[in-house]
């Protein structure tokens, strides 16, 4: 099964707020304004949510739900641990420039010949590839790239 943001989405998540007991609002903005977009708040025991969406604004309110914070301290929604969003983020970035290396094996080779030539103090080849050191290395042994 999945779930995907999508337009129908929008009003399941506005009541799940409002059976949460969040007082909610919507801002569409200037009347006159054709470009205008709307924003969400939900409000509950003196904290406010602000966001685009109501997908947005009910991940803002699991922060509340989850601490049932008494007061507005510096931090209240933080939640210790590692950094998930970085490492997803290197995941991401590797996988993407595996397919890079399927849909254009060039390309993606002269890419990293042009990051080896351009390493430097401030960046190194793999840092400009935004890829981990040990993949590097591993695709600097394969034969493509035994004369970078």
């Amino acid at each position: 099964m999945s779930l995907v943001h999508a337009g129908n989405v929008r009003n399941p998540c506005l009541r799940l707020l409002r059976l949460r007991g969040y007082v909610l609002r919507m801002d569409c903005g200037l009347y006159e304004d054709d470009d205008s977009t709307n924003s969400f708040s939900a409000h509950k025991n003196g904290f406010n949510f602000y966001a685009d969406n109501p997908v947005e604004l009910l991940g803002l309110t699991a922060f509340h739900d989850h601490h049932s914070p008494s007061s507005d301290a510096p931090y209240w929604w933080m939640i210790d641990g590692p950094n998930i969003y970085n490492d997803l983020l290197d995941e991401a970035i590797e996988c993407s420039f595996q397919e890079f290396r399927e849909r254009s094996p060039e390309k993606w080779a002269q890419t990293i010949r042009d990051a080896v030539a351009a390493a430097n103090a401030e960046a190194s080849a793999h840092e400009r590839l935004g890829i981990s050191a040990e993949s590097l290395s591993t695709l600097l042994r394969e034969s493509p790239f035994t004369d970078v």
